[in-house]
């Protein structure tokens, strides 16, 4: 009996700290749908690579079109996710846009502070992860400290 308690005590105290993302329907205007009040109006703008979340504006850095398919060079599924609710002394509140192009097997990853929308960190995963016994590591984007002092973030009025 005790050491089902002992079991029961831990597995509920590590998943008391698990953190999952929520995600975060874009709709046909762009609009964002699932985030809290605080972070509204939200959307993404695919063509002119527009963020918004509340008051904040971020129009997206050359250095980042590559992964939305320059002047249109491939199409790609896009995913999009958020966590504010976890503990943020460790992480902010973020949002997590995910493209993956049709014709590669890859896919990126890019977070934003949703306070700040500043790049928290981008990487890359093999879109196929299925190979038995193989470890995938997430591979950095590699930011350079020029494209990330290019980014200009704006208040909306």
């Amino acid at each position: 009996m005790r050491l089902m308690l002992i079991v029961l005590s831990i597995f509920y105290n590590s998943s008391s700290f698990a953190n999952k993302d929520t995600g975060v329907y874009i709709q046909s205007d762009g609009s964002l749908f699932g985030l809290p009040e605080s972070y509204s109006p939200a959307f993404l703008d695919l063509k002119s690579l527009t963020l918004q979340i509340a008051d904040k504006r971020l129009v997206l850095p050359e250095c980042l079109y590559k992964y939305f398919g320059e002047n249109g060079k491939f199409t790609y599924s896009i995913d999009i996710s958020a966590s504010w609710y976890h503990d943020q002394t460790r992480l902010p509140p973020y949002l997590s846009i995910t493209l993956t192009p049709d014709e590669e097997n890859i896919e990126y990853t890019i977070m934003f502070n949703m306070n700040t929308l500043k790049i928290i960190k981008g990487y890359s995963l093999p879109k196929e992860r299925n190979a038995q016994g193989v470890s995938y590591m997430l591979e950095p984007l590699g930011f350079t400290s020029e494209c990330l002092s290019s980014i200009k973030v704006g208040s909306v009025k």
